[in-house]
């Protein structure tokens, strides 16, 4: 019953993002976001360290990803609704932990069908990347303080952690917020 319900509801999270991905032509931030994955990659390994430059990490994973797909307007924007639906299941791995499965459900429904949430999985842009990282970040930072388990079973936990807050603060700048907030 667990399973169906998940599968309901990621179901209904890449229905609500796919069927309407390409009703919109690309717009000025999403050309740059392209502009800047596709520069030369001495210019994109040196947004690393610029200062105030916003989401180099997405730039140089969404170049991978254009390498694998191309540059279609579905192609570049599939890449933004993959990472939408995994929140929504990530949401329901955490909600189940803290508010049992009813909760789960309900707050993966609200991932699925947030218009908001949506619109950002349909962009091609680092939003839905960064609600992806910091749901895992989360949960993982949840694992990882478990009391009565082992100390090595918590290490990949930590690790995770690490992993996730980094992929999201170097993906955009104001996902630095996450550190305060898993302290």
């Amino acid at each position: 019953q667990q399973v169906v319900a998940l599968c309901l509801v990621r179901a209904a999270a890449y229905a609500g993002r796919a069927f309407t991905l390409t009703t919109q032509s690309l717009w000025r931030d999403e050309v740059d976001a392209l502009r800047f994955a596709t520069a030369p990659w001495p210019e994109l390994i040196g947004s690393f360290t610029k200062p105030g430059w916003n989401g180099p990490l997405y730039f140089a994973l969404l170049r991978g990803w254009i390498a694998l797909t191309g540059q279609s307007e579905f192609a570049l924007r599939y890449f933004s609704l993959l990472f939408g639906v995994l929140a929504t299941a990530l949401a329901f791995v955490l909600a189940r932990r803290f508010g049992g499965m009813a909760a789960a459900f309900w707050c993966a429904a609200l991932f699925a069908l947030s218009p908001y949430f949506i619109w950002y999985s349909q962009e091609v842009k680092m939003y839905a990347l960064i609600l992806a990282m910091a749901t895992l970040a989360i949960y993982a930072l949840h694992k990882a303080l478990a009391r009565g388990r082992p100390v090595s079973s918590q290490a990949g936990w930590w690790l995770a952690l690490v992993v996730a807050t980094s992929i999201a603060f170097y993906s955009h700048i104001l996902a630095a917020l996450l550190i305060p907030v898993e302290m």
